[in-house]
């Protein structure tokens, strides 16, 4: 345990700034991948309008 606690001692600097470059990543990626909306109800009948108008 003295080991683990030297170790976070020394290298907190470190750690913490992977820690915050992880967390700024991390919301990017998967929300890129697997957000999904949800479609808002309606829309077809909009973009069918809005093809007639063009």
């Amino acid at each position: 345990m003295k080991k683990v606690l030297e170790f976070l001692v020394r290298h907190s600097g470190k750690l913490c700034a992977f820690a915050i470059g992880v967390a700024a990543i991390a919301p990017e990626c998967c929300r890129g991948n697997w957000y999904e909306p949800e479609e808002p109800e309606g829309l077809e009948e909009v973009l069918k309008k809005s093809e007639k108008v063009q």
